[in-house]
Parts: structure tokens; sequence; C-alpha cells
């Protein structure tokens, strides 16, 4: 046999092996993403749930347990959140929500401090209300999406919510990542953001 019968040989070898890698990878890859579970939600208005339900520790979803810290003030206790409270809180303010939604911003949107909504970049703003348009009255390290979910909303429906969450819309939220001109509507999957919150 002469060297370069033995070269060619191998070379056919080697390619042959090659493609029987490539094939397997292949084949292996579609059959993990067959296996995956894919929901898509469309037209549901804000508030609404749809098929999605929360999950979760039944003694988590009992109210804040409060007591007074010998000062006067008092100390709400939930789920490793601990609140110590003035005397005089702004009416309305739920300061366990207050707490959650810092921490989302913080940690989720990259959002680190603003003075008002026209401090918070586009694209955190228009994904954290898009978020919170499917959360019902939870936050979203409260609320459990279960499958990889698709999610369309207008124009307005974000504009709507921004206002909500921020007190004002001061931009262009077509300018935002989630905007497809083509459809002149807001899509994403959905993320679980769910999970605890430890916070003094």
């Amino acid at each position: 046999m002469k060297i370069s019968e033995f070269i060619n040989r191998k070379n056919v070898v080697i390619a042959i092996v090659c493609v029987l890698l490539v094939a397997v990878c292949v084949l292996t890859a579609v059959f993990f993403l067959s296996q995956r579970r894919y929901q898509t939600v469309e037209g549901l208005a804000s508030g609404e749930s749809g098929s999605l339900s929360q999950t979760g520790d039944p003694s988590e979803s009992a109210g804040p347990s409060g007591q007074a810290d010998g000062t006067g003030n008092s100390v709400l206790d939930e789920q490793g959140i601990s609140v110590t409270l003035q005397a005089e809180l702004p009416e309305g303010l739920d300061p366990l929500r207050y707490v959650k939604q810092a921490y989302e911003l913080k940690n989720l949107m990259a959002v680190s401090s603003f003075q008002s909504a026209a401090d918070i970049p586009v694209n955190p703003a228009v994904q954290y209300a898009f978020c919170y348009l499917y959360t019902g009255e939870d936050c979203l390290v409260d609320f459990e999406t279960g499958a990889m979910t698709y999610r369309e909303a207008t124009e307005s429906e974000i504009r709507e919510q921004i206002i909500s969450l921020f007190g004002g819309c001061p931009f262009d939220i077509k300018q935002s990542d989630l905007y497809a001109s083509g459809k002149q509507s807001f899509e994403m999957w959905q993320p679980n953001y769910s999970g605890n919150v430890y916070a003094t």
C-alpha cells in the first residue's frame, strides 16, 4: 500500500466521522427542541391571566405579619422582606410591594435609580410594563408564567401600563426593541421572573 492511498483513506474516514458527528448533534438538538412546551397567548386584556396560574407555597400567600419594634415604629415581615415603617406613610403606599418593585427594577431591568420616568431608558421601561400587563395584581417576583409564553400588546396598552407604573410616559415607546413596526405592535417571549426577594 502506498502512502498516498493510506492518506486518502484516512481523509475519507475522518470526513465520514465528521459527518456522523454533525448528524448526531443535529438529531439531538431536534429531539430536545421537540420536547419544549410553548404557549401562545394573544388578546388578553390587562389583569387577565388566561390559563396561566400562579403557584407557590400556601404559607407564602398569607398577608404580612406586623409587630412593633419598641420605638413606636412597626415592622412588617413577609417572605424574607423586613420593613420598618415610620409612623406616617403616604396613603396607598404598600411598602412590601414598593420593595419588590425596587428589586425588580434594579436586578431584573438594570435600572439602578431614577427621579422620574424620563430617567428610565425606553427598553427596560417597555419590557417592565409589558410584563406587568399580565401579572394581574401580583408583582413580577410573585407571578409564575409557566411555559414559555409569546405575548403581543398594542401601543396604547404599553403606554397606559407605563403611566400606571411610573406616573407618566415621556418617551417614544416605538423606539423600543420590542416594537415590531411591521405588525405595529409590541411582542416578546415573556420571561419567568418569579423568585424570592430578601431585603431589609
